[in-house]
């Protein structure tokens, strides 16, 4: 009986003391000319070096509202690059960083602006 209690108190433990990979949510609004902007590209990079090299993460579209969500993602800082053509005559672009913190969602606004 105290061999069973033992292993079991023993994998209670173990199972407690497990490492947990916790991650974040991010959820980005793009605007320009203070309207939230729908169908933005947005590329996420783990590192400023991998953007340089244009190895993204993931690359995902702006929404009706102009949001765009990247789920359970690892902590740390990240790169956003965001382009949309608003028209033959210009694009407007933005490239910023953020930090995800694990256990919660990050916000973080992009506000386009033309590129010249």
């Amino acid at each position: 009986m105290k061999r069973v209690f033992v292993l079991l108190l023993l994998l209670v433990s173990l199972i407690a003391c497990q490492k947990k990979t916790l991650t974040g949510d991010l959820l980005i609004t793009v605007k320009y000319d203070g309207i939230n902007e729908e169908h933005v590209d947005c590329w996420l990079y783990e590192t400023y070096d991998k953007f340089e090299r244009y190895e993204f993460l993931d690359q995902l579209l702006s929404d009706e509202y102009g949001e765009i969500f990247f789920p359970a993602l690892e902590p740390g800082w990240y790169y956003l690059e965001a382009e949309k053509l608003k028209s033959s005559m210009f694009t407007i672009y933005k490239f910023d960083s953020v930090e995800v913190v694990s256990g919660r969602q990050t916000n973080k606004l992009l506000i386009m602006s033309p590129v010249k």
